[in-house]
C-alpha cells in the first residue's frame, strides 16, 4: 500500500508460493471498508489481507478455472459480498462471511476487465470485457 501524499509504503505483503505452487502474481485488488484488502491472482485464487498488519485473513483457492482479473467488494449490515471476474469470462459471488459461493454468471465470451458494485443500488453489479460488452 502507498501513502499518495508522500509516495512512500505504508505495508506491503509477500504471498509464498504454497506446495511449489507458484502464485503467477497479484492481477486485481480492492478494500473492503478500511478493514481489509481481497487480491486476485494469476493462479486463479482469491486472498484476503488485514490492511493494518497485512496478515493473510482467508483464501479461496482455485476460486475460478482461469486467471482472476477483477475483485470489487460490498459490505455493509444488509449486504456483503466480493465479486471476482476471470480471463474465461465467469462473475463469481462470495459470501463474505462464509466465502461460500453464492452465484455464477458466465455471459461474457472472453475476459473481463472491469468489474464494479453499483454506488446506488449494491446488488447490481456491472462488468465490461474484451467481448465488447458491459453488462
Amino acid at each position: 500500500m502507498w501513502d499518495l501524499s508522500d509516495y512512500g509504503v505504508i505495508s506491503e505483503c509477500t504471498v509464498a508460493a504454497e506446495h511449489g505452487r507458484d502464485s503467477g502474481g497479484c492481477v486485481a485488488v480492492c478494500w473492503i471498508r478500511d478493514e481489509a484488502v481481497v487480491s486476485g491472482w494469476a493462479d486463479a485464487s482469491l486472498r484476503c489481507h488485514d490492511a493494518s498488519n497485512m496478515r493473510p485473513l482467508w483464501e479461496l483457492a482455485h476460486a475460478h478455472r482461469a486467471p482472476v482479473t477483477c475483485v470489487a467488494a460490498h459490505a455493509d449490515p444488509s449486504l456483503s459480498y466480493v465479486a471476482s471476474a476471470a480471463a474465461d469470462g465467469s462473475v463469481r459471488v462470495w459470501a463474505l462471511r462464509t466465502r461460500e459461493m453464492m452465484l455464477q454468471f458466465c455471459e461474457h465470451s472472453k475476459a473481463v476487465t472491469g468489474l464494479v458494485v453499483d454506488c446506488k443500488q449494491p446488488h447490481l453489479l456491472h462488468s465490461a470485457g474484451l467481448d465488447c460488452q458491459v453488462m
